[in-house]
C-alpha cells in the first residue's frame, strides 16, 4: 500500500481530522484508509470483557467483537456464547472497543436466547460507564440489567448479541 499526502490529492484538506472536499468532487470509500491505526468505515475486530470482577467473568465462553469506525461515531456487534465456568452478575456489561460517551444511555439492541427453554429475548443496550455497555431487558414495564437469574437463570450454550452505535467520548 502507498502512502498519500494531502497535496496529492488534488484540492483535498484535512483539518482537525476533518477531510474538506472542494465543490463539485466526490471522495470515494479508499480501501486501506486509517486513522490512528484505524481503518475507517471498515470492520474491525476487538474482544470485549467484563470490566469488573465483581460484575462477572468470562472464562470459557466464546466472544466476539467487531466494530467500524467513522469519525467520534462507533458501530458495534457483540456475539457472546456462555461457557460452562462463566458467571453474569448484577451490573454485568461488556467493554467498548474504545471508551464511549455517557450523553445518549440508549443506543443499541440486544437479543439473547435461553438454550434450555428455547425462549428469546429482546432489550436495548445502554452506556451508564464509558468503559461497559450494559443489556438491559424488561417483562411488563419491570427493566433491570441482567443477574444471574435474570430475564434467564444462565446456563452453557446460552448466548447474547448485542449492536449499537456510540460516540467515542
Amino acid at each position: 500500500m502507498s502512502t498519500l499526502s494531502v497535496g496529492d490529492l488534488q484540492g483535498l484538506a484535512v483539518n482537525s481530522n476533518v477531510v474538506t472536499v472542494p465543490t463539485g468532487h466526490t471522495l470515494n470509500a479508499v480501501d486501506g484508509l486509517q486513522i490512528g491505526g484505524v481503518g475507517v468505515g471498515e470492520w474491525n475486530t476487538w474482544t470485549p470483557t467484563v470490566p469488573n470482577a465483581s460484575w462477572g467473568a468470562i472464562v470459557n465462553g466464546t466472544i466476539t467483537g467487531l466494530y467500524a469506525q467513522v469519525n467520534d461515531v462507533i458501530h458495534y456487534h457483540i456475539d457472546y456464547t456462555f461457557g460452562s465456568s462463566d458467571s453474569v452478575n448484577n451490573g454485568w456489561g461488556l467493554t467498548p472497543p474504545v471508551d464511549v460517551s455517557t450523553t445518549v444511555s440508549a443506543h443499541g439492541g440486544c437479543y439473547l436466547n435461553d438454550t434450555s427453554t428455547g425462549n428469546a429475548y429482546l432489550g436495548v443496550c445502554s452506556v451508564s460507564e464509558t468503559d461497559r455497555i450494559r443489556p438491559v431487558f424488561g417483562d411488563y414495564g419491570a427493566f433491570g440489567v441482567l443477574t444471574s437469574t435474570f430475564p434467564i437463570t444462565w446456563a452453557t450454550g446460552d448466548r447474547i448479541r448485542m449492536w449499537g452505535t456510540v460516540r467515542v467520548a
